[in-house]
């Protein structure tokens, strides 16, 4: 085992872009901080369906503003894959990859050890430790894929991930779900020659609400052209009742018991983070809208537990756009520079007023931004480095841990 003898100002866990800009941010701000990845940068969108266009336009997903140029509207996943592990390598951010992280303990007066375990060439499994001051938790929440747990769901047939359509050409397909994921890998299913069925709860069909978590207009639009064109076949059901190796048993949402011939079944129905370590850490949780959640403060991402933040995909908020994560991690987290005074927290805030700016102008509009309206911001941006620090002094932003020393 080895141990890493300086102690981090934070340590983020999650490679994905919430974790790439929290550390982006650190590196520009001179902090001392490590990124931790158990699989590869940007894990999850590696794992995306081959060839998958991005349902998000290239401002929401650039590490910087115009830095993401597709070929069409969006990105497809080769392309911001590419474009993240370039930012990285580009500006040599410290991230470790294949590095899993087994647990945190300790507090933040004392600070945190966090625990790992890696594999070397040789394939011996090796520990490390590291000490932080803070710990951002950048998990998302794809860690465990949810199941229908119904008889049959552990048949080889059976998958919860969707990657290419082309070892199912004239196979029966089945998927199960009613977000966009599940959209499209039907969508991809039936128009490269498998025999699709959709099974799609009634209320996930017919909701028509983006802010509602209805399906994506360029999705529903095509699958649509394929059910009228008889290739793809929908589904309203109540319930899974059985998968078997030639079929599935289902009860459609009228009560109406069906038998639908079957090769093959994608149980798309959405997945959930991993919080086993924050539970361990004391962080308390509840009950989100379909699954457990731990709970932060709103305005600075920090659990109950000090020195714990969650990023957005963990915590589950419906805004989850990766500079939000960094600038708040970094902004409002006055706990993380408990070391440093006044003035410089002050100045941390106005050395990045362009970005607040455009953050400003290109994501909030005129609605509240971590704590500060459309209008605050471009008053912060007149002041010099002493009137910032007299007005949040004034304020009183947490004055003791924004002046104190550790």
């Amino acid at each position: 085992m080895s141990t890493a003898t300086d102690t981090l100002d934070f340590l983020i866990i999650g490679a994905g872009p919430a974790g790439l800009s929290a550390a982006d941010a650190a590196a520009r701000e001179g902090l001392s901080y490590l990124v931790i990845e158990k699989g590869t940068i940007a894990n999850t969108i590696r794992q995306y369906p081959v060839g998958r266009t991005m349902f998000s336009t290239p401002n929401e997903l650039e590490m910087r503003e115009g830095s993401l140029q597709p070929i069409r509207e969006k990105p497809t996943r080769e392309e911001l894959l590419s474009h993240y592990i370039h930012f990285v390598l580009d500006h040599d951010l410290h991230i470790t990859t294949g590095e899993e992280v087994i647990d945190v303990a300790g507090n933040y007066e004392d600070g945190f050890t966090v625990r790992t375990r890696c594999r070397s060439f040789d394939g011996k499994q090796n520990e490390n430790n590291y000490h932080a001051r803070s710990i951002l938790f950048a998990i998302g929440a794809m860690e465990y894929p949810r199941h229908l747990d119904v008889p049959g769901e552990d048949l080889p047939k059976v998958y919860h991930r969707f990657v290419d359509p082309y070892p199912y050409v004239r196979k029966e397909v089945m998927v199960v779900g009613g977000g966009n994921s599940a959209a499209e890998a039907a969508l991809f299913l039936s128009e490269e020659g498998a025999r699709t069925t959709m099974a799609i709860w009634r209320e996930d069909w017919e909701n028509r609400d983006p802010k509602a978590g209805a399906m994506k207009h360029w999705v529903r639009s095509p699958l649509e052209k394929e059910i009228a064109e008889g290739r793809l076949r929908v589904i309203l059901y109540k319930q899974i009742d059985e998968v078997t190796y030639d079929s599935v048993r289902l009860t459609t949402d009228e009560g109406e018991s069906k038998t639908i011939p079957n090769d093959v079944v994608f149980v798309l129905v959405g997945s959930d983070a991993d919080l086993t370590l924050l539970k361990k850490l004391g962080v308390k949780t509840e009950l989100g809208k379909l699954t457990e959640v731990p709970v932060y403060d709103t305005e600075t991402c920090e659990t109950n537990v000090r020195g714990i933040y969650v990023a957005a995909p963990c915590a589950s908020r419906a805004y989850r756009d990766k500079r939000r994560v960094a600038l708040e991690f970094l902004l409002n987290k006055e706990s993380l520079y408990g070391s440093i005074d006044c003035r410089r927290y002050c100045w941390l805030r106005s050395h990045v007023h362009p970005e607040l700016s455009r953050v400003r102008d290109s994501i909030c509009g005129h609605r509240t931004y971590s704590g500060f309206s459309a209008g605050s911001v471009s008053r912060f941006e007149q002041m010099d480095r002493d009137q910032l620090c007299d007005h949040f002094h004034h304020r009183n932003y947490r004055r003791s841990n924004l002046c104190g020393n550790r």
